[in-house]
């Protein structure tokens, strides 16, 4: 069913999605040398075992060690995250494998599973590593054990270390591992660890597993014993520097917030699992990897003052457009002036509000005392307490529509730490305050009572969007990027669904690109470029037909030539549309509906040449983007963007900066929930003349149309979409550059490098390193004038892979 109204909001309670429910984690502090030590009593297999362990990273580009055996450089058999973050299993017999792909993602958690069997006849097979159910194939080095070689692990000469290089005494871990299996003589599936549901992988329980002499299983259920093996074998393992606080409530089955890894600079100093923040610099503060979505009711977060230094420290709330640019903008004899969508408390005893100091002389914040913040984004407002007490007045935000989360200010180097729900004890900075205080829906370990009907900011509580995971719905049934290899002949593609928008590109040799859409004709046989002027052609040997499960190219180069690589980008909607009457000109709408929103339509209109004409969008919900094409002349394509405005405009087809103030584009006028607005240009209402637009609506876990600012730095802005995307539009607003496209099945792996342009037909450019598509974003990796421009304002349109609510770490 359809939801035509206003955005719906469902909740998952978690266990609702998750068969196997993962209650908690420990976290790792590598300033702590923290790890586990076991040195097995008994030999066991050492040609055969399997090794499974969920990990969420908390720092990277350091050697961060999972698991290692072994007593020096001749006699050793580790896996561990390298200085550049890949993952790398290295054995001194010779086995080696060094993945091409980076693991920098620290928003959310990833399944790790190593599979060793040296009596494989098969060489390659001899080590597999498994990453979210997927094995990796891509190594920069890989090298084979002999045929039934013995290693190191499973002999009693050499300890076991968890989270330490045992050889090396080094290279600690620094994140949180939840749920470690160790199946001594077996090479078992990926299955026995997790399952795929509705597109993601998710734990599995393996008690019922076999584990064999020295199996184990470690599952940190018991802060007072967190070395115990639970596998039924009792091999218990030495806990060394960690305490009970470390067992934490964060879990790859209620995921919550940390310190997005994104510093920008050396001024910020994280620890204790990116929840502890030592800012020495004004000009930058800690921001948490998750937001909430505006009205979705009560969210309760707190803080604690690790010292008394720097009187400007504090909490409060950021935004994602506010998230790339310096959080604390300017400070003048301890006056701080924030961005304007922002509120936060100072220690000192103030609130500032969109820029200016509106509360003073309240309650100040000494050494360990607590800043509680209530964040209620239904009635729009901020409430802050200290040590459990009201101080001051909820203000009212100024952001009414965009996503909130929390970040942490620095002043001076005045050190503060999170708590979102996950250890009332701050790494053990408290020893006492409310016993296990939860949230209203009993989740979480606050220090003081929430506030009343107030939710911890966790993946449970997240409400599901436009998406329904929990009931196998998935973004994939409705946007879907497919690979294939032209024969020159003809073909039919399999995507899932019959497509009521099609794009298509040649990845090897420079085609223009191939656009068709059901509304201008059912079988597809009416294209368009986007990188050409050109009116509307017609032509069935580039797509000979849309199909009820993909479409059929026939003998084009430019869809099907011969042994070249080609993509299709492929959205569903309902075929080929029905009248509309919302507007002064009736359309022709196809709209794209999941079973909770309206998100994307086809839309064709014949314009009258008068300004200020409207068109139906079929919606229900206001459009955020939209591209306009002539079908008759030979005319730019139009793009609309909200973050740019209604009198603004940018060409698909060309590298132009953006265009306007004019009226002539959008009348000035914003988009409704029921039309778009066009003014009088050609381009978008000649008198007589048909078009085709493709109109996009911001989605929660599904469709994020946003804006960010470049940085020019390879550790480059990070850009918040609320969903693992799957494609990627992005255009630079401000200087004349490219649109530069990115999708997941041409890079499945991080870096993110293949880009193509729909401005132009050149063939895929493959500059690598470019981005990183995360659980929830995206984010920079080199200083790339398309995508990263030091001070650049650049758009983008992001559709989701996986909700953010359940993905898994990339």
């Amino acid at each position: 069913m359809s939801i035509t109204g206003s955005e719906q909001w469902m909740y998952s309670s978690g266990r609702e999605f998750y068969d196997f429910p993962i209650e908690q984690s420990l976290r790792f502090n590598d300033n702590d040398s923290a790890y586990l030590s076991w040195t097995p009593s008994s030999t066991g297999n050492r040609k055969t075992w399997t090794w499974s362990a969920w990990v969420k990273r908390s720092n990277i580009g350091t050697r961060q060690t999972l698991f290692s055996t072994g007593l020096s450089g001749t006699a050793y058999h580790y896996w561990y995250f390298e200085t550049d973050d890949t993952l790398r299993y290295a054995v001194h017999t010779g086995g080696s494998r060094y993945t091409s792909a980076v693991f920098r993602d620290t928003s959310a958690w990833m399944n790790i599973i190593i599979v060793h069997d040296t009596t494989d006849s098969t060489a390659s097979d001899r080590i597999k590593i498994f990453v979210n159910g997927d094995r990796v194939t891509s190594f920069t080095q890989a090298t084979d054990p002999a045929l039934n070689s013995d290693g190191v692990i499973n002999s009693t000469t050499y300890p076991y270390n968890v989270g330490r290089s045992a050889f090396h005494n080094s290279n600690y871990f620094d994140g949180y591992m939840a749920d470690v299996n160790f199946i001594d003589g077996q090479a078992l599936d990926p299955t026995n660890f997790g399952e795929f549901k509705s597109g993601i992988w998710i734990p599995k329980d393996t008690a019922d597993l076999t584990f064999g002499t020295n199996g184990f299983r470690l599952e940190y259920a018991d802060g007072a014993a967190i070395g115990d093996d639970t596998s039924g074998n009792t091999n218990d393992w030495t806990v060394n520097n960690l305490v009970a606080s470390d067992v934490v409530l964060d879990s790859p089955t209620n995921n919550f917030p940390i310190i997005l890894d994104d510093k920008g600079g050396t001024s910020q100093v994280y620890s204790e699992g990116n929840l502890h923040a030592n800012i020495s610099s004004n000009s930058y503060a800690a921001k948490s990897s998750m937001f909430v979505p505006m009205d979705s009711g009560k969210w309760y977060v707190e803080a604690l003052s690790d010292a008394t230094s720097g009187s400007g420290a504090g909490l409060g709330t950021y935004t994602p457009d506010s998230m790339n640019t310096l959080s604390i903008s300017y400070y003048f004899n301890g006056n701080i002036v924030l961005a304007t969508d922002m509120i936060h408390y100072y220690s000192s005893g103030q609130i500032y509000n969109a820029g200016s100091s509106v509360q003073s002389s309240l309650t100040t914040v000494g050494d360990k005392d607590i800043i509680g913040m209530l964040i209620d984004t239904d009635a729009k407002t901020v409430q802050f307490y200290v040590n459990g007490t009201a101080s001051g007045t909820a203000e009212t935000m100024a952001n009414t529509t965009d996503p909130v989360a929390a970040q942490l200010h620095g002043h001076n180097s005045r050190p503060f730490m999170f708590n979102f729900g996950t250890d009332s004890s701050f790494a053990n900075r408290k020893t006492s305050g409310s016993a296990n205080a939860t949230d209203a829906n009993g989740i979480g370990d606050f220090y003081y009572t929430p506030p009343t009907g107030a939710k911890a900011i966790c993946s449970k509580n997240l409400p599901t969007g436009a998406i329904d995971t929990a009931a196998d719905e998935t973004p994939e049934d409705y946007f879907n990027t497919v690979l294939y290899t032209g024969n020159g002949t003809s073909q039919s593609i399999t995507v899932g669904f019959e497509p009521s928008f099609l794009w298509i590109k040649n990845r090897t040799q420079a085609y223009s690109h191939t656009l068709v859409d059901s509304v201008r004709d059912a079988e597809g046989w009416r294209y368009l470029e986007s990188n050409t002027t050109n009116a509307e052609g017609y032509n069935n040997t580039l797509v000979s037909s849309l199909d009820t499960d993909g479409f059929s190219v026939g003998s084009s180069s430019t869809t099907n030539h011969s042994g070249n690589a080609m993509v299709a980008w492929n959205w569903k909607a309902g075929g080929s549309g029905v009248s509309n009457t919302d507007g002064s000109i009736t359309s022709t709408v196809s709209v794209g509906a999941t079973s909770e929103q309206n998100w994307f339509s086809v839309v064709s209109y014949t314009g009258n040449g008068t300004g200020g004409a409207t068109v139906g969008h079929g919606l229900a919900v206001a459009p955020d983007m939209i591209i306009v094409k002539s079908r008759d002349n030979a005319r730019d394509w139009r793009v609309y963007h909200s973050s740019l405005g209604a009198t603004y405009t940018l060409d698909l087809n060309t590298t132009n900066a953006v265009q306007g103030p004019n009226a002539a584009y959008w009348n000035s006028t914003e988009p409704t929930s029921s039309v778009f607005s066009i003014g009088s240009v050609t381009t978008v209402n000649g008198n007589g003349e048909d078009y085709i637009s493709y109109c996009f609506a911001n989605a929660e876990n599904l469709c994020r149309v946003g804006k960010y600012t470049g940085n020019g730095s390879a550790d480059g802005t990070f850009v918040f979409t609320g969903h693992k995307p799957s494609f990627l539009l992005i255009k630079e607003t401000g200087n004349a550059n490219s649109w530069e496209l990115f999708d997941t099945a041409r890079d499945p792996d991080n870096v993110a490098s293949q880009r193509l342009f729909p401005n132009t037909s050149a063939a895929e450019a493959t500059t690598n390193p470019s981005l990183d598509i995360l659980s929830n974003g995206f984010k920079a990796r080199a200083g790339n004038t398309g995508i990263n421009r030091s001070g650049g304002s650049y758009i983008f349109l992001s559709i989701s892979e996986q909700p953010f609510k359940f993905a898994n770490a990339r």
